[in-house]
């Protein structure tokens, strides 16, 4: 993937929204992953990013931050913040780390209190105008996003392996011909199949092994 790379105010900008965002167990998406949002919007105009698994928006805000300093473009997060929702199941699939400490992350988690704090949040930082958050699985959900109307699809959500593949059979229609689809926590085993669909037609554009995700252009 050959990006444009961010020019000093830009990366500042990423930068500045991203230390505003919480890190912790449930999420830590960081400089190197909104930088390649930052460079998949540059080059080829995208205004239309849609995230499953939104948890406190630290991918999500830089995206919304980027369309606003643009003029144009809106991100959507879907999320249920919900514990049943939050739950997971295979974790012999998951890496150990991961697997010994997600159930009591999510028995911590005060859910309605995050949703509220993630509302706040697009005001505080000024990105209401292009921010959409809907607080629901991403099956309600699905009725909500059109076929072909998304430019860049991140897949975030519930880390199962039938969750995964739900969301890439559900949502994978919905991104448009030459669109683009990233997967968080890439090599996971619990994500292989759900990838392995999108590699089967899907270009591989960027691998990032070091910060965990991977993005595919879908042809057209």
């Amino acid at each position: 993937m050959s990006e444009t790379q961010p020019s000093a105010d830009i990366r500042a900008l990423l930068n500045d929204v991203i230390e505003q965002v919480p890190i912790d167990f449930g999420g830590g998406s960081g400089l190197a992953k909104a930088e390649t949002f930052a460079a998949l919007i540059a080059d080829h105009g995208l205004a239309s990013y849609l995230e499953i698994g939104v948890y406190r928006g630290r991918s999500l805000f830089p995206v919304a931050a980027l369309f606003r300093h643009r003029g144009r473009g809106i991100a959507v997060g879907i999320d249920p913040w919900s514990f049943v929702a939050a739950e997971q199941h295979d974790v012999e699939l998951f890496p150990p780390e991961a697997a010994a400490g997600v159930a009591a992350w999510n028995r911590a988690m005060d859910w309605d209190g995050l949703y509220a704090e993630v509302t706040m949040r697009a005001t505080a930082l000024g990105v209401e105008e292009h921010v959409r958050l809907i607080r629901a699985t991403s099956a309600d959900a699905s009725s909500l996003i059109g076929a072909g109307t998304v430019d860049v699809l991140h897949i975030d959500g519930n880390h199962d392996r039938e969750a995964v593949l739900f969301d890439v059979r559900t949502y994978l229609p919905k991104v448009r011909p030459g669109g683009f689809v990233l997967f968080d926590d890439a090599w996971w085993p619990s994500v292989q199949e759900a990838r392995a669909l999108v590699a089967a037609t899907g270009q591989e554009v960027k691998a990032d092994r070091e910060n965990d995700f991977i993005v595919y252009r879908l042809p057209g």
